[in-house]
């Protein structure tokens, strides 16, 4: 209920409490899903550079990595076009990472979704989401650094842009870095009904359920005043700024 409330609150997603699955961390709600929507052989899409665990967590479902670069011209993210030449029959997910770990990118809304036509001879451009909808693609959507956004830039969740991506999306979240909680251990996914339940299924026979004591802790975060998660961030950007002016002085 508490995570159905922030995702509410922060991205104006209604899940029911049965779409949320609890685990121990971010990290374990992303393997909960690879191994719940792989089968061995299947492709995962992962747009590079990439957090370390990802190609491994796919290997782990029995699935191959499919890397794709994004280069720094691109300010290290992929168009829908990189996307779609990269999509085979065989393409079971697309890991979409954003805010990003390592590169701190983040796609807008345009990226995410295209920008209709206003007249009949305006030429449209597709867009990540349109490429995962009509390839019938998958997407774990890591959004764990979701609050911490800087430059004013939009945070867009995934989810949010139509029906159908909800449907077909895996929205991983916790408290690690919002909350700077990260040894606690709380990460949580908002699926459809069907996928929910077989992450929940997997769940119980393998770690059972997350520390009683750190769900409680995890309940105050998420329900608890935001103000102080704020500060946090204005002090992270405030040192981002710091490091990133003296570093661009090194010849």
């Amino acid at each position: 209920k508490a995570a159905c409330y922030r995702l509410k609150e922060d991205c104006g997603l209604d899940y029911e409490p049965t779409q949320i699955v609890v685990a121990s961390g971010a990290k374990h709600s992303v393997y909960i899903a690879l191994m719940a929507l792989c089968n061995p052989g299947d492709e995962v899409v992962i747009a590079a550079p990439y957090w370390v665990s990802y190609s491994e967590m796919v290997k782990q479902a029995g699935a191959v990595p499919v890397i794709v670069a994004a280069t720094e011209e691109a300010d290290f993210k992929i168009t829908a076009e990189q996307l779609d030449a990269a999509i085979t029959d065989n393409t079971k997910v697309f890991m979409l990472n954003s805010p990003s770990n390592p590169t701190g990118m983040v796609y807008t809304r345009a990226e995410l979704e295209a920008v209709p036509a206003v007249k009949a001879s305006d030429v449209g451009f597709e867009a990540i989401a349109e490429v995962c909808c009509r390839r019938n693609v998958y997407v774990i959507a890591d959004e764990i650094y979701c609050n911490l956004v800087y430059d004013n830039n939009e945070f867009v969740s995934f989810a949010s842009l139509s029906e159908d991506a909800k449907n077909r999306t895996i929205l991983v979240n916790g408290v690690s870095k919002s909350y700077a909680m990260t040894g606690w251990r709380i990460g949580y996914s908002a699926s459809n009904p069907a996928l929910a339940k077989v992450m929940a299924n997997y769940l119980s026979h393998s770690t059972s359920a997350p520390s009683t004591i750190s769900q409680h802790a995890a309940i105050t975060a998420l329900t608890g005043p935001q103000e102080d998660m704020q500060v946090m961030k204005e002090a992270f950007e405030k040192r981002r700024d710091h490091l990133v002016e003296r570093m661009n002085r090194i010849e």
